[in-house]
């Protein structure tokens, strides 16, 4: 199972603060006051994150309004109490951006982020920087529309000079730290994590952010111990088993992998892809009716559009059923195949032909009749929705030669010979049949094109030797 990291940033039910608005109602003596967060939504593959984004305000005194902008203050007072974000976005409208102070430029931005409207966010508060570099919570919040618009690099310059600048809480070590992560400097997102969990031992999120790190670096004693400490108090949560499960992959324990898998599965998690790893490891483990169960869920569950990941396991699963002799799950899961055949394009369907021709030969269809023209019939059907089909091709040939058919065989092996992938297979067996036919100088000729094409099939030498003394024998 492989973690994806990538992420989808959305702000949503913003709260914005409206703390400037409370140090113009002051006029006489200007006092910051604590604001409210704005909140972040980070999704994430595994897990998932939320962030808040601390807007505090700075003590700075050139956050104070001009005498002009009072009455525009009183005006928007209103809407910020009642957050109606998208009148006050229509107030600054109706304002040159150029025109307001500092503080107005700020309360902008943020009135914008909680709107979405990041570009316009990005001009106020680039101006707020370009007049003030060193104001911590402009850089704060410009970091925050750089990380929605998953432009980390900026966003850390941002994050790390606030940090610079004094504000070194939670938050700005955990978003730095998650920024760190997306730039794929797992190791500093190691000690922005641990620095966020000494100011907030208990937040699940900067324990999740952490964990995750630690297993993108491979640092497995330490994850295992954080993760061990996280089931304690939360051990339902699916999540957790599924990181249990690639710690346990990366330390190639598969049994261990597996049974967190299991459990994750049992506690919640429906993800497609999880449950085809699952399959995998149970066939590795050798529990194949495990197996077949669990891609059956996926075959029913897959969407008409198909998933190639999931037929690539069927795929591997049947040659594993086969080669193993399994045939009983074999046969249930090409019939599960064959009464889901609408969910599969029509090459996948040609493709699961080939594995049901290849099932009724290994059962004995030589030396049946019934199985024979079974076996027959799923063959041509596959080739008459892909001429192309290499598998179909030398399978069919290889049934036909087999029943003497040895014209319509060879037929099928010059078809072949013009797949890349099956040219040399082809070659070889037809140069079998020409043998059989006693035709030496022709099969001797596909012989040594095979080893023109593969030098390193020395093996072949012999064979091509022993052709050789026929044909001067018999000349």
């Amino acid at each position: 199972m492989k973690l994806n990291a990538s992420t989808k940033i959305q702000v949503c039910n913003c709260r914005l603060p409206y703390f400037i608005l409370l140090v113009f109602l002051l006029i006489e003596n200007v006092q910051a006051v604590e604001s409210d967060y704005t909140h972040i939504t980070i999704e994430t593959a595994q897990p998932t994150w939320q962030f808040l984004l601390d807007n505090l305000p700075s003590s700075n005194s050139e956050l104070t309004i001009r005498p002009n902008e009072r009455s525009f203050v009183r005006k928007i007072q209103p809407l910020l109490s009642q957050k109606k974000y998208v009148a006050v976005a229509h107030a600054f409208a109706e304002r040159p951006l150029d025109d307001d102070s500092m503080a107005l430029q700020l309360l902008r931005g943020q009135v914008f982020i909680s709107l979405k409207k990041y570009s316009l966010a990005e001009q106020a508060l680039t101006s707020v920087l370009r007049h003030n570099p060193d104001l911590a919570s402009a850089h704060k919040s410009i970091s925050l529309i750089y990380m929605v618009k998953q432009q980390f690099s900026l966003a850390q310059v941002h994050l790390s000079r606030a940090i610079e600048l004094g504000a070194a809480d939670a938050q700005v070590y955990g978003q730095l730290a998650y920024v760190n992560l997306q730039l794929e400097n797992a190791w500093s997102a190691i000690s922005g994590y641990q620095h966020a969990l000494y100011l907030e031992p208990g937040n699940i999120q900067w324990q999740q952010g952490l964990l995750f790190a630690l297993i993108n670096t491979r640092a497995n004693q330490q994850a295992d111990a954080l993760l061990n400490q996280m089931l304690n108090r939360n051990v339902e949560n699916d999540a957790l088993w599924l990181h249990r499960s690639q710690l346990r992959l990366q330390q190639n324990n598969y049994e261990g992998a597996l049974l967190a898998l299991e459990l994750a599965m049992r506690m919640g998690d429906a993800n497609v892809d999880n449950t085809r790893l699952a399959a995998q490891l149970h066939l590795q483990t050798g529990s194949a009716s495990r197996a077949v169960v669990l891609l059956s869920k996926n075959i029913r569950g897959l969407p008409r559009d198909h998933n190639s990941r999931i037929f690539e396991t069927i795929e591997e699963t049947l040659g594993w059923l086969a080669y193993n002799k399994k045939w009983k799950f074999n046969d249930q899961l090409l019939k599960l195949c064959q009464t889901e055949s609408v969910k599969f394009t029509p090459e996948q369907n040609a493709r699961l032909n080939v594995f049901r021709a290849k099932s009724l030969i290994r059962q004995g269809a030589l030396h049946d009749s019934e199985k024979r023209r079974k076996a027959e019939t799923w063959l041509t059907q596959a080739l008459r929705i892909d001429p192309l089909q290499g598998e179909a091709l030398m399978t069919l040939a290889d049934l036909f030669r087999g029943s003497d058919r040895i014209n319509e065989a060879e037929m099928l092996y010059i078809r072949a010979q013009v797949l890349e992938p099956y040219e040399e297979r082809a070659l070889l067996s037809h140069a079998q049949l020409l043998i059989d036919k006693r035709q030496y100088l022709s099969a001797l000729q596909k012989l040594r094109k095979v080893l023109i094409k593969n030098p390193g099939r020395l093996d072949l030498n012999a064979n091509i030797q022993s052709l050789e003394q026929l044909i001067r024998y018999e000349s």
